[in-house]
């Protein structure tokens, strides 16, 4: 396999340039460096690195880390330079040169750590969610996972899987034996508990990958009730613009937020009612659409405008917050009327705010931050962290739902092996190049 090098760190204005060069032509690279120094493993080393007519190049502290104990299991070293684009130009030049080294693909060095076996396909992919991290539950979803806990669950469900596996067919082997009541028993209460297990795994509410990709909050209703200043409001900076002028906003607006450690995103949508515009009648049927994808959806109303039409009203749950803006307009026993009416009609509570004084909104910011956290809270050690392992569970739990001893052995066998393969492709005990090269080629350059 070549020897492959890429930086870690964006050349910019900054002191230090850090190479990683991995394969076991490692050494001779830093031969050809001029250093000649006996490295150590894991110990930091100052040299001085020579161009290829043995030149002074510059001076630079590497880390040599000797295989098998690597981020890839191969020989790694670390190469910190000055950030000079003379220096960072020359040395890929000269490790470009020797044979069989290149630059490194996107997510080859992890790539060459899940095939050397150092990590699994789970901990791989958790490297990609850890860099990405914004906020405190991401991060820690992200580091349990490379951590290896979501894979040793997985791992533990297949080499149960194996095991039934290899029992069955030892008697597929010797097909004048007859399977026992006994061991029949054992199969099927083996095979029941690790069904549950992944029942309960999937009944998650998709917190995993709420987590990982961020609550969806919509926010709706009818135009000029404030729906962008609301928008403005929560993300603390103008994303939105605001106008009286009915039907300012006519596509979604999305804007990433942290609540209180738990990743959002929150769509501003068109406001609903009916009109012959034809790109406005689009942005409504795309305001509804967000409104049904949303785990919360916000509902605004205001003292001017507090209609609610059948589409509006379907729409309402237990996730959903109705807020009745521009309170400061009127007297408080016509808010008190309105409020009491509203309540009514949605058997649910509004919120008075005014946005315009910042009156209420702390009251709305609190109830979406309980709501938040209930979605999480509950399902918090999911070990679902992608969709990719979602679909692989459920085609694994169709197989165990499809598995008799009733059947023919062969038959009841096959379904055994299916649900191992699917268990596999979750933490990479597979062959498939196709799903590798999925996975891998998101990583950026010196991963």
């Amino acid at each position: 396999m070549e020897t492959i090098f890429a930086p870690l760190t964006i050349k910019g204005v900054c002191s230090i340039y850090v190479i990683r060069i991995s394969g076991e032509k490692t050494l001779e690279c830093l031969k050809t460096l001029g250093i000649k120094k006996e490295l150590k493993h894991r110990q930091a080393t100052l040299c001085n690195l020579k161009d290829e007519n043995g030149k002074n190049l510059d001076e630079a502290i590497l880390t040599y880390y000797k295989t098998p104990h690597s981020f890839t299991g191969e020989d790694i070293c670390e190469l910190n330079i000055h950030c000079s684009n003379f220096i960072i130009k020359k040395v890929f030049q000269i490790l470009a040169s020797i044979s069989d080294v290149r630059l490194a693909g996107a997510g080859e060095y992890s790539k060459r750590a899940f095939l050397n076996g150092k990590i699994d396909l789970t901990q791989a992919e958790a490297i990609i969610d850890l860099i990405a991290s914004e906020t405190k539950l991401q991060h820690q979803q992200a580091l349990k996972q490379l951590k290896g806990f979501t894979g040793k669950v997985y791992q533990a469900w297949r080499q149960e899987i194996l095991e039934i596996l290899a029992i069955m067919e030892a008697y597929i082997n010797f097909p004048e034996e007859e399977i026992g009541k006994e061991i029949k028993d054992e199969i099927k209460s083996r095979v029941e508990k690790i069904k549950t297990d992944i029942k309960d795994s999937l009944e998650d509410n998709k917190v995993g990958e709420k987590i990982r990709d961020g609550l969806l909050i919509t926010i709706m209703g009818e135009p000029n009730t404030g729906k962008s200043s609301l928008l403005n409001y929560i993300a603390k900076r103008e994303v939105a613009i605001v106008s009286d002028i009915a039907g300012t906003t006519r596509d979604v607006i999305e804007v990433s937020l942290n609540l209180n450690g738990i990743p959002a995103i929150i769509f501003d949508t068109a406001g609903i009612r009916e009109t012959k515009d034809l790109i406005e009648i689009e942005g409504v049927k795309r305001a509804f659409l967000k409104a049904k994808e949303a785990d919360i959806k916000i509902l605004l109303l205001s003292t001017e405008q507090y209609n609610l039409t059948k589409e509006i009203r379907k729409l309402i749950d237990k996730n959903t917050i109705v807020l009745l803006n521009k309170v400061d307009l009127i007297n408080e026993k016509k808010l008190n009327e309105i409020i009491s009416s509203l309540e009514k009609k949605l058997n649910t509570k509004v919120i008075p705010i005014s946005i315009k004084e910042k009156n209420g909104v702390q009251d709305f910011i609190n109830k979406l931050q309980k709501i938040s956290d209930n979605i999480i809270s509950p399902n918090i050690n999911s070990i679902i962290t992608r969709e990719r392992h979602r679909n692989e569970l459920m085609k694994s739990l169709e197989f165990l739902e499809s598995f008799s001893l009733d059947k023919a052995i062969e038959l009841s066998t096959e379904d055994i092996r299916l649900t191992a393969n699917c268990l596999g492709q979750i933490t990479g005990k597979i062959n498939t190049e196709e799903v590798l090269d999925n996975i891998f080629s998101r990583f950026c350059i010196g991963k």
